[in-house]
């Protein structure tokens, strides 16, 4: 309502004002991103199709945006391995010593929500609000292994209402074993509990809480003074970014996994491709 007015009817908004949208919204908050205006105008462009087809608008009514040219996609930002690895090795001991039962709880969790991410690739919203009836361990022995914690992989079903695109699907990954250890200290591990429930409530553990101990650990791991800015979404880059480096996973696989899609995935990660394609590209 803050653009056309609050109060205003669908109906009553002239096609023609949306022209003044993108000024609007970049007005009203400048660092927005170009994919955000173009979600937006999808979204609105929807409600428009929907009103039509249920004949709460005319057949000749529609949304008329201006062109936006939109700018070439920024590179992810992944973890670099090496960044990686220093916060890897922080994070076997930093839930030593700590300050009560609480943060010894959390230090432990958030722990395990990281390694997951890394090795699945869930947005963080998806993660979070992971309950233990959508998670399922299993032993990898395609390879003839003998039975040990770093060979149990897990499948996860991310349901429809947690999910960004709101589509279901299934995310599968090497990440077996850290479910494992949260059962292990976990207070809150029955099917409908979340898994990265809230100590005190076994409620969904708040967002804040996530990110206090995440600067914690930049702060104590000295990877705040990196300038690639990592975030709990660098481990989502991170694992696209190993999957096609080493995996080899195709794209379409991948983008199935990660609930986004194929043009998205080239348009972010391509030059990785690329890259690892240098020997072929230049052979005689």
């Amino acid at each position: 309502y803050r653009f056309v007015g609050q109060g205003k009817k669908v109906n009553e908004v002239e096609g023609v004002k949306f022209k003044q949208y993108y000024a609007f919204r970049q007005k009203e908050k400048p660092d927005i991103k170009d994919e955000t205006l173009k979600n937006e105008r999808a979204v609105i462009t929807n409600l428009y199709k929907f009103g039509r087809e249920n004949s709460y608008l005319n057949m000749d009514t529609h949304p008329k945006f201006e062109e936006l040219r939109f700018s070439v996609p920024a590179r992810r930002n992944a973890f670099l391995d090496d960044d990686y690895r220093t916060l890897y090795r922080y994070l076997r001991d930093w839930h030593k010593n700590p300050e009560s039962d609480r943060d010894l709880y959390f230090k432990q969790l958030i722990r395990e929500f990281i390694y997951i991410k890394a090795n699945t690739g869930l947005r963080f919203g998806e993660l979070q609000k992971t309950r233990w009836e959508n998670v399922k361990v299993f032993f990898n022995d395609t390879a003839g292994h003998k039975l040990a914690k770093n060979r149990w992989q897990v499948s996860i079903d991310v349901p429809a209402h947690i999910s960004k695109t709101r589509r279901p699907r299934k995310a599968i990954g090497d990440a077996g074993r850290f479910f494992e250890n949260i059962k292990e200290f976990g207070l809150y591990t029955r099917p409908k509990d979340y898994v990265f429930a809230d100590f005190s409530t076994g409620d969904l553990t708040p967002k804040d809480t996530f990110y206090k101990y995440w600067n914690l650990l930049m702060k104590g791991s000295g990877l705040d003074r990196s300038d690639r800015n990592y975030t709990f979404y660098s481990l989502r880059h991170y694992y696209a970014t190993k999957r096609l480096q080493e995996g080899k996973i195709d794209v379409y696989a991948l983008s199935k996994i990660m609930g986004t899609s194929v043009k998205n995935i080239q348009d972010h990660y391509g030059q990785i491709q690329i890259e690892d394609m240098r020997d072929y590209l230049t052979r005689r």
